[in-house]
């Protein structure tokens, strides 16, 4: 017996019916994220043209691709970390700063992914390559947002 809204309520066959299809939805749900997460690895497999062509109009296409790519990433990222899915964002982010190793952004998820998933000497770890690559081809610093995820790590 269920407890709603201060009433007592015998569930029905329609409820598990419900509360069935709802479960369903959710696992199909997430299936769908890490498979959809997948196949982005698979398809953008490095930039477009990067080194073939430097012209103005594949520069912009080049541009739009990887904007609309970390775009991608961050929106099933996100979906994967609502879910608890720390053990697939990892190698979602991982592979996306392999693309695009300046992407703070990206450091920062990846960050809170490990120490989510019980692994703080790997957030650690990509917290000095975040300052590492910062440092050396920006000249700069870490953010307060990434320095204040650090300050979580120990």
């Amino acid at each position: 017996m269920c407890r709603f809204q201060g009433r007592n309520h015998e569930p029905t066959s329609s409820h598990h019916q419900a509360t069935h299809n709802r479960i369903v939805s959710f696992i199909w749900a997430s299936q769908t994220i890490r498979t959809l997460a997948a196949e982005l690895m698979c398809l953008y497999t490095g930039h477009f043209l990067d080194q073939e062509l430097q012209e103005p109009w594949a520069i912009g296409a080049r541009d739009r691709l990887n904007a609309n790519f970390l775009r991608a990433v961050n929106v099933l990222g996100a979906r994967l970390e609502a879910q608890g899915q720390w053990e697939h964002a990892i190698p979602l982010y991982s592979r996306a700063l392999e693309l695009d190793n300046l992407a703070e952004g990206l450091y920062r998820r990846l960050m809170v992914a490990y120490r989510e998933y019980g692994e703080p000497a790997e957030a650690l770890n990509v917290y000095r390559r975040c300052r590492e690559m910062l440092s050396i081809v920006l000249n700069t610093k870490p953010s307060s947002e990434t320095e204040a995820i650090r300050r979580t790590l120990g």
